[in-house]
């Protein structure tokens, strides 16, 4: 039962239960001739209210009103009858009678009347007085509005000692625990998406040991080749010159994969603050991607490849961008197309607005060998490579950084392709309302 459930039955047990018992009683006093305790409470307070309103205006209706099984007589001070209800004997029998008699004085005007109420005898002293519906009704629905909030909120509170047990497992880094630590009755929606947590801080942390070791194994082997180098260099070891101008150029090559390495590094660090977007400037997109544009098309002509270009954007398409990461996004996403693409097939990059989606879709595509539909969205995760036989210099974080870079702009990215077919990387940039 979840803790919907058990507050409806708290609602139920205050607003319903009372009325209802109530309603029962009554059936059983009337079909049964039962009378109880509170018909005389009840009987008394109907003529404290009724009775001088009737002395007083004569009309003495409102005294039918009397719960069953009572009856009650109005005398003047002479002994006078003025009203008998059904069911109440002459005032002569009165000493006869088993009945018990209340009797109450009254005054309107300067006369005297004496107003005198009959229950059953046995209204105290029967067992069904003693035990009556009542009573057992009474105690009953005592019992539920009471006892029901107790059991419930000891529920409540059990199922919150055991989350929290299990969030002091979180803090204090234990993330291996099974998820059974966080099943529990009142609630399970709450424990499953703290469960969810767990497990998705437990892949964070995964990941980031995983970043750590290809980071410091990746940034390890050039730094050993350039040592080695320069170890070789001090001892003398290169016999000529042109060995020697042979290990700076090795060293060079080495140094600038670094210096990439590192800045796909500095990429994804800047992306997890968010300083960086408070200097985010206004730029004409068309404007910014032909700039940005012209040195990737020399990039890919000394590759062997060509880079063509569609731009469909209104002028000015202002929009607010980091132009240095940006750029980096694109760069990376072209020499990608480079690195697995075919240099008899063009490089496509279009540009334009999509009206269906309200938004500016860049497509970067080229044909090669494509990317196995199990590989789409792993391709994004840091130190992923698609293609372990190739050997390109990357370590697997250029598309990591583009999908952070372009998310923490607002943007989105996502990637199309067929096996031995076409690629094609979709970036997606909403229209701002002044361009749309």
């Amino acid at each position: 039962m979840n803790y919907k459930t058990k507050l409806l039955l708290i609602v139920f047990s205050i607003l319903i239960l009372p009325p209802v018992s109530m309603l029962l009683l009554f059936h059983y006093q009337k079909n049964s001739g039962a009378v109880v305790p509170g018909v005389l409470i009840g009987s008394i307070q109907i003529l404290t209210k009724e009775v001088q309103h009737a002395l007083d205006s004569g009309n003495y209706s409102s005294l039918s009103k009397l719960p069953e099984n009572t009856a009650v007589i109005i005398q003047d001070g002479s002994g006078a009858i003025l009203y008998r209800s059904d069911g109440a004997p002459e005032p002569s029998a009165l000493a006869q009678d088993d009945r018990d008699y209340h009797i109450f004085k009254f005054s309107s005007g300067a006369k005297k009347y004496t107003a005198i109420l009959s229950v059953p005898g046995n209204l105290i002293s029967s067992p069904i007085a003693k035990i009556n519906p009542f009573s057992i009704t009474f105690l009953l629905m005592l019992l539920i509005i009471v006892g029901l909030p107790i059991l419930i909120l000891h529920s409540f509170s059990a199922s919150v000692r055991k989350l929290e047990k299990a969030t002091v497992k979180i803090a204090s880094g234990d993330l291996d625990f099974p998820s059974s630590e966080f099943r529990t009755t009142d609630l399970e929606s709450l424990g499953r998406a703290m469960d969810r947590m767990r497990v998705q801080l437990r892949e964070d942390r995964e990941r980031r040991d995983r970043f750590i070791m290809g980071v410091s194994h990746d940034l390890k082997t050039p730094l050993a080749v350039i040592q080695g180098y320069l170890d070789a260099l001090t001892e003398g070891l290169a016999e000529t010159e042109e060995k020697k101008k042979s290990w700076y150029l090795l060293m060079s090559v080495r140094a600038e994969l670094l210096g990439s390495r590192i800045a796909h590094l500095i990429d994804l660090a800047k992306t997890t603050t968010s300083e960086w977007r408070e200097t985010l400037e206004e730029n004409d997109l068309g404007e910014f991607m032909e700039e940005t544009l012209v040195p990737l098309s020399e990039y890919c002509a000394i590759k062997g490849f060509t880079l063509e270009k569609r731009i469909a954007l209104p002028s000015p398409c202002l929009l607010a961008f980091d132009r240095d990461m940006i750029t980096r996004v694109f760069e990376n996403l072209i020499t990608n197309a480079v690195s697995y693409g075919e240099p008899a097939e063009p490089i496509l990059i279009d540009i334009a607005e999509n009206i269906n989606s309200k938004s500016i879709e860049i497509k970067v595509q080229n044909r090669g060998q494509g990317i196995p539909s199990e590989n789409r969205q792993k391709i994004f995760e840091p130190f992923f490579r698609g293609d372990k036989s190739r050997n390109d210099g990357g370590f697997g974080l250029g598309l990591a950084s583009v999908k952070s870079i372009v998310g923490t702009h607002g943007w989105s990215i996502d990637v199309e392709s067929t096996p031995g077919m076409d690629t094609t990387f979709i970036v997606s940039i909403p229209v701002p309302k002044a361009n749309s």
